[in-house]
């Protein structure tokens, strides 16, 4: 199979770019085209062919075109702050020079005067809200670009609002919900947006800021929030995690009905679980999460899995790369076995004649031809990759997942 990647993915980037130059597709990293630089600048890698560093200047000017025009969100998903995101990256790793660095101080300027004016707590995810936002700031912090006491601030009002969020869910006695007001209220147990992905923001704030913020006592709190909601199943191939809890001022109601995959699932439960163990010496969530992780290998059919693509999101590309990144903090070889057979099943779903380089995102009943990091080609190009590898292999296209 190894050798069926490199040409697999070649063929892939040939299509979004052509796709690029001849549709009007938005720029955004997740669910538009300007993740395709960075798959661009990974063939550069591989290959030392100059002529991917010639296309990915081609779509980085295409990005930089589109936001003069105005009129993008601030999200990771679909707007300014994952486009920051990646130029960021692409200056730390020296392909960019530091003419970028005004557009990105303009963007650090408008995100944090976003957060301080005070956004909705219901906007605290990853994907669409301000989590994505905190993320791109201590990574910019982390090279020096914001002020030691700005980016205290700034976590000092995640915090809050956090606790905010979290507040209802901590008044559940017995599963009866108890709440100030008569307000409806929901609880994301996923990843894309919500309490997995709090855990793995405030477990990397505490590594880069011990004992500087509330980030360990938050740990706490919403690993006691997700393990309320952890249902007891015998049947191995069974979700033991919810995607929304949904209350109302006397019951609750929620789904276990939920894929294996990035977004949501026993899966990236594991994984924030382990990543939080491994990090704070936890023994017992290690474990824990280990557990989690041992039952999901045993999902392979559709109707356990819920798959019908290989994106990154909910699809096959995810679910292998997730199996890479606990074989990196376990160096358990049963996850080397899943990876093996999840890239397989990546490269076997692009099957499709008229795809972007053969794949294709499941929608409704049918399908769509996507070029974005999250739902389309380029995520699936990403992983693919970085399987050349080799498991061993040192990776960081986890960062733009969440998982590094």
């Amino acid at each position: 199979m190894q050798n069926l990647i490199p040409e697999k993915v070649i063929k892939i980037e040939e299509d979004v770019f052509d796709m690029v130059r001849s549709q009007r597709i938005p720029a955004s990293l997740y669910t538009g085209f300007s993740g395709l630089a960075l798959l661009q600048y990974k063939l550069f890698l591989y290959t030392g062919s100059d002529i991917y560093l010639e296309r990915m200047s081609d779509i980085l000017d295409k990005v930089l075109s589109i936001l003069k025009l105005g009129g993008s969100s601030y999200s990771y998903c679909d707007g300014v702050t994952g486009i920051a995101f990646l130029f960021n990256y692409l200056l730390e790793q020296g392909v960019l020079d530091d003419s970028v660095e005004p557009l990105l101080r303009n963007i650090d300027s408008l995100l944090i005067s976003i957060v301080r004016r005070g956004k909705n707590v219901n906007t605290l995810d990853f994907l669409h809200g301000n989590l994505g936002v905190y993320n791109y700031l201590i990574d910019r912090y982390k090279q020096d670009k914001l002020r030691h006491k700005d980016i205290l601030e700034l976590l000092s009002i995640y915090h809050k609002d956090l606790s905010k969020y979290l507040k209802p869910a901590l008044n559940v006695n017995n599963l009866v919900f108890r709440p100030d007001n008569d307000q409806n209220y929901s609880l994301n147990c996923g990843f894309a947006h919500g309490v997995l992905a709090h855990i793995v923001l405030c477990c990397k704030i505490e590594k880069l800021l011990p004992l500087q913020t509330t980030s360990n006592h938050k740990l706490g709190e919403l690993v006691s929030v997700l393990q309320l909601f952890k249902r007891k199943a015998n049947q191995v191939t069974a979700p033991l995690f919810p995607s929304i809890v949904k209350y109302n001022s006397s019951t609750f109601d929620t789904t276990y009905d939920v894929p294996l995959g990035w977004c949501y699932g026993d899966l990236i439960t594991a994984f924030s679980l382990i990543y939080l163990g491994s990090e704070s010496n936890n023994i017992d969530l290690l474990e824990e999460g280990i557990e989690i992780a041992d039952r999901t290998i045993y999902r392979k059919t559709s109707d356990t899995t819920q798959h019908n693509d290989a994106s990154f999101c909910h699809g096959a590309a995810g679910v292998a790369f997730l199996y890479k990144r606990l074989y990196e903090l376990t160096h358990i070889d049963r996850y080397v076995k899943a990876y093996d057979y999840w890239l397989s099943i990546t490269m076997n779903e692009g099957r499709f004649s008229d795809g972007v380089g053969g794949y294709k995102k499941s929608v409704g009943r049918g399908f769509s031809n996507e070029v974005g990091l999250l739902d389309g080609a380029a995520g699936i190009g990403i992983v693919l990759l970085d399987a050349l590898s080799g498991i061993d292999g040192k990776s960081d296209i986890g960062r733009f997942f969440l998982l590094n």
